[in-house]
């Protein structure tokens, strides 16, 4: 079984039965209010994106992966990379339940799963991507080391969602 850990996360690939629970997430009005088009997620498309990471994992050898609160066993969110659009670039993501906000699990499991990815999965560098709007990703970005690379929009990264303003952090050392 894949497994990782933090302090107070478990970090590992999704299963068909995390459907219901994640979707107390990807349903969640506030929630989703950053993220693309901003609407909540029927079942049907948060069961189609965890078959995609399962997929993605088997495929690539990574992935988004659910976060587990390892005093409760409860499902936090999830964080993981995953190519970006129509780049060949990788991205780290993240997403927390919105009763967990605040308690710094984003940035805790973003900083080990950046580690991770930059380190045991040999990736040359990362990125992450968000709308301007999006301040607490913003914080996490800066905080787990990432610079701002660009403004651009959805479009230009091969996402579906048009001319929607992004900003692009990276993990990249900037060209002196």
């Amino acid at each position: 079984m894949f497994q990782l850990e933090t302090e107070r996360l478990y970090i590992r690939r999704w299963q068909a039965e995390d459907v219901t629970p994640f979707h107390a997430i990807t349903g969640d009005v506030e929630m989703m209010r950053h993220i693309g088009s901003g609407d909540v997620w029927s079942l049907e498309k948060t069961r189609g994106w965890i078959e995609r990471q399962l997929a993605m994992h088997e495929k690539q050898g990574f992935g988004r992966w659910k976060l587990v609160l390892k005093e409760t066993n409860q499902l936090a969110g999830f964080c993981g990379v995953a190519y970006i659009g129509t780049t060949e670039e990788v991205e780290i993501g993240w997403w927390i339940a919105r009763p967990l906000w605040g308690k710094g699990l984003a940035s805790e499991a973003a900083v080990f799963v950046k580690n991770y990815a930059l380190g045991d999965l040999g990736i040359s560098h990362l990125i992450s991507v968000c709308t301007p709007e999006n301040v607490a990703s913003l914080r996490i970005m800066q905080k787990i080391g990432l610079r701002l690379r660009e403004k651009t929009t959805a479009e230009k990264l091969g996402l579906p969602h048009g001319d929607l303003p992004v900003i692009v952090y990276t993990s990249e050392p900037r060209d002196e």
